[in-house]
């Protein structure tokens, strides 16, 4: 239900649920990556996996995000890759339907995800990243 939801209503089913279940809220945390996990993701993580994700979708996905979660992705690309995501950001900006962002960005977490899948990656990482981040 939730992956076929935009990332506003998703980020808002999972508030509620945190709100209304907690312990099904962080059950589900431990396997359910989102899109805005991709700032606490390691960056070398990021790098593999936005290899592997179509190029354009790269860019489009950081339509709308706060500076500094572009500076996190953009950061862990290989230069040529991150010259041509930072063209296609550019381009895109302000100028794509809502629609198309979020299938970019759904396209980003599913890589992910298959990541997960196969163990290339972790939520615990993620969370450790986290935690070495934090004072």
């Amino acid at each position: 239900m939730l992956d076929n939801m935009n990332s506003g209503d998703e980020a808002k089913a999972l508030k509620r649920l945190k709100q209304d279940k907690p312990d099904t809220f962080y059950r589900l945390r431990k396997y359910y990556f989102t899109f805005s996990d991709l700032m606490r993701t390691p960056r070398q993580v990021l790098s593999n996996a936005l290899r592997e994700v179509d190029r354009g979708f790269i860019g489009k996905s950081l339509c709308n995000t706060p500076d500094e979660f572009k500076l996190h992705v953009l950061t862990s690309l290989p230069p040529k890759l991150k010259a041509l995501a930072r063209e296609d950001l550019k381009r895109s900006e302000g100028r794509i339907a809502a629609a198309d962002i979020d299938n970019a960005r759904r396209q980003i977490v599913h890589k992910i995800r298959e990541y997960i899948a196969v163990g290339k990656f972790s939520m615990d990482q993620l969370q450790q990243a986290q935690q070495k981040a934090s004072p």
